[in-house]
């Protein structure tokens, strides 16, 4: 995916990753990875997509995306991206970010019982 702005050929690229040794979830909650959108006066595009490794059926580690950005207004895309069951894609959400935004994938809450990793990339321009 790639776009032009003032004549520039911009493309989509990994921005934020958790890496291939994922971010194990926890009996907590806080930042999973961000991304902070160039603040050059441009509207940019974020896309989060990630996969989930269950490796013991648990309770908890809801996974969500947000945004904090004073252009377009700051968004939130809360989702239950953990079950207990089984392994999963992630809910991907692509979104228009304004110059500076903060783009943060976080676990919005705890893992009280079962063993769970998620491997998360941000991609932007």
């Amino acid at each position: 995916m790639a776009r032009t702005s003032g004549g520039v050929s911009l493309a989509l690229a990994q921005v934020a990753t958790t890496g291939d040794g994922g971010y194990a979830l926890v009996d907590g909650t806080g930042t999973i990875l961000s991304w902070t959108v160039p603040n050059d006066g441009n509207l940019h595009t974020a896309l989060v997509a990630g996969t989930l490794i269950v490796t013991s059926a648990g309770t908890g580690g809801a996974i969500g995306t947000e945004t904090t950005d004073t252009v377009l207004g700051n968004q939130t895309y809360p989702a239950a991206m953990y079950s207990s069951a089984a392994s999963s894609g992630i809910n991907q959400h692509a979104f228009c970010v304004g110059p500076g935004a903060t783009v943060t994938v976080y676990q919005s809450s705890a893992l009280t019982a079962g063993a769970a990793k998620v491997f998360v990339t941000i991609f932007g321009y």
